[in-house]
């Protein structure tokens, strides 16, 4: 008869040595490392998370703010760098009109910022008032046009009033919209009476 093969003997397995971990489950204690949340003093229900969450909406303020004073530098800036652009265009027709080149963006400018004494001092309005002897066609009807409506103002123009006001922070002095209103209308109407003579209607 063929010899039917016994089967093996199971190997025995070494007995497990029973860790520290275990052991301290057994007796119903937890790591000592183990960190547990700090209860809410006010409830020691759980966290407080009332705290992040203030600190997030006050830093969405802020930026938002921020964002803001950042858009209205943009703009002054703009502004400056277009004044400044005019005046040196202007200086260059009187001082150097051989190198003189004309750019309608600059004399846009100038006619819509004739009146403003913050913009165009008084000199420089001189000079431009040269300047203006030769205009003609829609230019010289429409800059005739804005130098009646200034010479009939009554209120000054919201732009020059803020001007004032900026001039006299800049100098630490006070500022009195109802002091620097008739002075600031007698320059506007003496500028709009200058510029109707020196281009009569046709």
């Amino acid at each position: 008869m063929d010899k039917v093969a016994e089967p093996s003997k199971p190997k025995a397995s070494k007995p497990r040595t029973p860790s520290k971990d275990s052991d301290n489950k057994l007796k119903g204690k937890s790591k000592p490392n183990a960190k547990r949340p700090k209860a809410n003093k006010s409830n020691g229900k759980g966290p407080d998370n009332s705290g992040p969450k203030t600190k997030r909406k006050k830093t969405k303020a802020q930026k938002n703010k921020a964002k803001e004073l950042e858009a209205v530098a943009d703009v002054n800036l703009r502004d400056r760098k277009s004044q400044v652009a005019a005046i040196e265009y202007l200086h260059q027709w009187g001082e150097d009109r051989a190198n003189w080149k004309f750019q309608k963006v600059r004399q846009t400018y100038l006619l819509q910022e004739w009146h403003n004494p913050y913009l165009v001092v008084k000199a420089d309005f001189k000079l431009l008032l040269q300047y203006l002897q030769g205009l003609q066609g829609v230019a010289r009807a429409t800059t005739r046009t804005h130098a009646t409506s200034i010479a009939a103002m009554t209120t000054l123009p919201p732009n020059i009033a803020l001007a004032a006001e900026q001039a006299a922070k800049d100098n630490e002095e006070e500022f009195d919209l109802a002091t620097v209103t008739p002075i600031l209308l007698k320059v506007l109407h003496k500028r709009a009476a200058k510029l109707l003579k020196m281009l009569p209607a046709n």
